[in-house]
């Protein structure tokens, strides 16, 4: 079944075509993918603005962000990161904390918060949304 021609969450539109059609979708533990993005912050939040509106225009999804954790989840985040590098390069923990404290800090902070205004799409402005869009930066260049 073919991705559909949408401008974003076409993984989950097409989990839903595949749903209705009376397929299913499962799990597979030892399945490997390797996706990768070099975002900075900022594009880091348009791109989580962007999915969460997304969402809730293409599956009516709920809101189901906290402002509040947005800074929680931001730490909790960076922490996971700060625990990965740390084992994965073998590099002390002081070394990881000064590197990489800062940039996961701000880009887990950058996406919660994109989720979180993502969400409430339907109270901004529309200029606000298409300003805030990474799909439609990409159209005006």
């Amino acid at each position: 079944m073919p991705f559909p021609e949408v401008e974003f969450a076409e993984d989950q539109a097409w989990a839903e075509q595949v749903l209705k059609a009376g397929y299913k979708t499962a799990y597979a533990a030892k399945s490997v993918v390797v996706h990768s993005h070099s975002y900075g912050p900022w594009v880091n939040f348009c791109r989580h603005f962007e999915h969460a509106w997304a969402m809730r225009e293409l599956f009516a999804q709920p809101r189901s962000m906290v402002l509040r954790n947005c800074f929680s989840g931001a730490l909790q985040g960076a922490r996971a990161d700060l625990i990965f590098w740390y084992h994965r390069n073998g590099q002390s923990k002081t070394k990881v904390l000064k590197q990489w404290a800062l940039p996961a800090v701000s880009w887990h902070l950058a996406a919660n918060l994109g989720l979180w205004l993502g969400e409430r799409t339907d109270a901004l402005p529309r200029r606000v949304n298409l300003l805030l869009s990474l799909q439609e930066r990409l159209k005006r260049k």
